[in-house]
């Protein structure tokens, strides 16, 4: 049996705000091709959601095909794959729940934030779209590193929580005015500096 496994991530800033989310789709354990897209006026769980729609949406039905979805959002994974219910974003819900009804996914939840590659780089991915403003498209995974960064360092924004700080620390490089996906993931992954204004 043919195995994919999904990685996604959505972000929101502030939330509600312009919002990013990525996925990226592995066969098996290697990469294949990425969606991402933004979102003005929007939620941080909806842009969670749209990352897993937009991946499944990519996937053709096959009954040989097994989808291991991962994610780091509880509302996702505990609405997926323990029945909780929700009264919000229910247009999004309604359109995973009848893909899950074709698919054979096992819901996965993963911890945000503690080093797992793919999650890391869906989380650097969604935060590029909402300060470039990238419209949703698929891309081959080895494509990413064509695409040049139009903004990494610049926005205003106060948080008193410091959360957009942490996101900025985390994902971007700020000596770096324009350049490609290759400097955004730079190999050593360590947080820099940065100052918001």
């Amino acid at each position: 049996m043919k195995v994919i496994n999904i990685w996604c991530d959505g972000a929101c800033v502030p939330n509600p705000g312009t919002g990013g989310y990525a996925a990226i789709v592995l066969d098996h354990d290697d990469p294949s091709f990425v969606v991402m897209g933004y979102e003005e006026e929007t939620t941080n769980n909806r842009m969670e959601m749209m990352a897993v729609l937009a991946s499944m949406q990519e996937i053709e039905y096959d009954n040989n095909i097994t989808i291991n979805l991962h994610s780091d959002s509880q509302l996702i994974i505990g609405t997926m794959s323990q029945g909780w219910g929700s009264s919000l974003n229910l247009d999004l819900w309604d359109k995973i729940k009848k893909l899950n009804s074709k698919l054979n996914v096992n819901w996965i939840k993963v911890k945000g934030h503690s080093g797992l590659k793919y999650n890391e780089e869906c989380d650097r991915l969604a935060t590029l779209c909402i300060l470039n403003k990238y419209e949703r498209t698929k891309i081959a995974y080895d494509g990413l590193k064509n695409i040049q960064v139009d903004q990494v360092s610049t926005i205003t924004y106060e948080d008193t929580k410091n959360q957009w700080k942490r996101v900025l620390v985390n994902s971007l490089k700020p000596e770096i005015q324009s350049a490609s996906l290759n400097d955004f993931f730079a190999e050593d992954d360590q947080p820099m500096e940065v100052k918001c204004s």
